[in-house]
């Protein structure tokens, strides 16, 4: 019995895993329209918590869509699947900044 369940938490994990990176890559274009230029001008640690703070209206609003297609996640699941996806996200634009300093001072240099 105990086998079941952990397989079962084990399938919901992975399950919430791969949709919180779908919601972060869908997500990600129109966040960073909002927060792209300002976020990029602030140090690492202001730029993750504006970007976090701003994330949650574009990630409720895809956690709505995929409620749709996904009628079977209870209320658990969404605030983990909140959590997770709005962790992704802010990576992803973090990598975005940090790669675009990158190119700047690469163009500086050269």
């Amino acid at each position: 019995m105990r086998l079941t369940r952990l397989l079962v938490t084990m399938r919901g994990a992975k399950r919430i895993g791969e949709l919180a990176d779908q919601i972060a890559r869908r997500s990600q274009d129109p966040l960073w329209q909002r927060v792209g230029r300002r976020a990029a001008t602030m140090t690492p640690a202001e730029a993750k918590g504006y970007i976090r703070a701003w994330s949650a209206e574009v990630i409720v609003a895809q956690i709505d869509l995929a409620r749709v297609a996904h009628r079977e996640l209870s209320e658990a699941d969404e605030s983990r699947l909140t959590t997770a996806a709005r962790e992704r996200v802010v990576e992803m634009l973090l990598s975005r900044i940090r790669a675009a300093r990158s190119r700047e001072a690469a163009r500086r240099a050269a």
